[in-house]
């Protein structure tokens, strides 16, 4: 028996400083300096107020630690040992401490290490302020200010709405004077004068970070659909680039004296592997370079789909023979535009297949033809992506947001359905995660906040399954056993697991 599954790694991602000679006025010379570079993966490089050490985040056992490393130092210190995800590092002014974020709150530890401590619940997208002690950030689809030493947080009125909150994307940052915050929101790149006035649109989705320079007018960006750092001048909008390249750029930050930029570097590479259950014999089906992933077998067994990506392109689904290796393009967009397609599920005849199409700002559930071209739009999407067909595939399942809580609904699978609630249900999917209809018939899987669950199509019956939080899952044939990845986060033997 063989599974198709898709894992994601970066690949020779390092932790990387571009020395800029002299300051952004002249940049016809620069070079490369490694801060560090080693076999884990790393991002959010952040510069000390002294500008001599770095604060980053690399996964240990699959979990992102905070570390920080003397840039004249052999050896990196890692900060934090928690059993949860800590990302976007920053500094206190005077460098004692570093905050971070954490299962959305913000946390802050010593810089020298210790036990960290919850200072703002409820914090995405966090930014402080020169004076440290002011913090802005993001809540329930608004961007708040607070005092990092307690008190009521405001609403920053002058604010954009929809503050881009996902930690690998947001971006709220006070330029060095404290009087203007750069915010991503709706995609776009926003000036907000600080602490009142009117908001400028630049105009530029900044998707993988910004950074200020010193004299509180330049940022540096990394581009959304090319790899290149340049020089953003806030006040008349013209851009520079000053480093073009064919690998990612990620998460930017200019050192205090504006001569050096930080920032994660290396080629990122998904591929889809198979495995063999009886003996665990793994090779790769799609590979090569770019973007493979969410591979789904065709119930014949002799070809599957997939979503695919090269780099600085958006995704689309392909079908791909499992003996001969030939591909067909089933749903493609526009080039030029923002619109992708992911998330591929074949109807239990193999005739149709569910996916999930971004097109116009919209998220919409979709079905096609197994031949692809047109499709047809199912329901409009608020949350995440995860849908399942009913092994009659009578039903299809998906998630949704409604009232401000994620529901876990099913619907025939016909334009204007009805889709009817599973009220007992109490999803906690996010990108990428999945659901699964039991080819029995009898229970739909889905993650959880506490682990993964099962529940009755009729919606009444559910129970957890296991406390483990698997990253991928599907049922046996006969529905009685269900087979995960898990990401090992214990630091000793393999990271990824079946």
């Amino acid at each position: 028996m063989l599974l198709g599954i898709g894992l994601a790694a970066l690949l020779g991602a390092g932790l990387a400083a571009l020395l800029i000679h002299p300051a952004p006025a002249d940049l016809s010379r620069y070079k490369f300096t490694p801060i560090a570079r080693d076999a884990f993966t790393k991002w959010f490089a952040a510069w000390s107020p002294d500008g001599k050490s770095v604060a980053y985040t690399a996964l240990i056992g699959g979990v992102g630690q905070v570390f920080t490393k003397t840039l004249d130092a052999l050896d990196a210190t890692q900060v934090t040992h928690a059993s949860d995800a800590c990302e976007r590092p920053f500094w206190s002014p005077d460098g004692a401490t570093i905050y971070y974020s954490s299962l959305g709150d913000l946390w802050a530890i010593a810089a020298s290490g210790g036990t960290p401590e919850v200072v703002m619940e409820k914090a995405a997208a966090p930014g402080l302020h020169p004076d440290g002690r002011t913090l802005v950030f993001a809540r329930d689809g608004n961007t708040w200010v607070g005092s990092l030493r307690g008190g009521t947080p405001r609403k920053l009125e002058q604010a954009p709405r929809g503050v881009v909150t996902e930690a690998a994307f947001g971006l709220m940052k006070f330029s060095p004077d404290g009087s203007r915050l750069a915010v991503r929101a709706a995609g776009e790149l926003w000036i907000v004068p600080f602490p009142s006035g009117t908001p400028r649109n630049l105009g530029h989705g900044v998707v993988y970070g910004a950074s200020w320079f010193p004299d509180n007018r330049h940022l540096v960006i990394v581009g959304q659909n090319a790899p290149f750092l340049a020089i953003l001048d806030t006040t008349d909008g013209s851009r520079r680039v000053i480093y073009p390249g064919t690998d990612p750029r990620i998460h930017p930050s200019v050192s205090p004296d504006g001569k050096r930029i930080a920032f994660s570097g290396g080629a990122v590479e998904w591929d889809v592997l198979e495995i063999s259950l009886p003996d665990g014999r793994i090779h790769t089906m799609v590979g090569g370079g770019g973007i493979a992933l969410e591979p789904e077998w065709a119930p014949s067994g002799t070809h599957y789909l997939f979503s695919r990506a090269d780099i600085g392109d958006e995704l689309v689904i392909e079908d791909r023979s499992a003996t001969e290796r030939f591909s067909r393009r089933v749903v493609d967009e526009p080039a030029g535009t923002d619109d992708f397609a992911a998330m591929p599920r074949w109807a239990p005849d193999g005739t149709r297949f569910l996916f999930v199409q971004h097109a116009a700002g919209r998220r919409q559930l979709a079905i096609s033809s197994a031949s692809g071209g047109a499709f047809t739009p199912l329901a409009e999407l608020n949350s995440e992506e995860a849908h399942a067909w009913s092994p009659d595939g009578q039903w299809v399942a998906f998630t949704r947001i409604e009232g401000g809580k994620q529901q876990l609904v099913k619907m025939r699978p016909v334009a204007n359905a009805a889709p009817m609630v599973l009220a007992n249900a109490a999803p906690a999917v996010t990108t990428r995660a999945m659901i699964q209809w039991s080819p029995a018939g009898d229970w739909i899987a889905y993650p959880s906040a506490n682990g993964m669950y099962i529940i009755s199509p009729d919606g009444y019956t559910a129970r957890r399954l296991t406390a483990r939080k698997l990253l991928a899952f599907a049922f046996s044939k006969d529905g009685a056993q269900v087979y995960g990845i898990l990401r090992s986060t214990a630091g000793e033997g393999g990271q990824w697991r079946l």
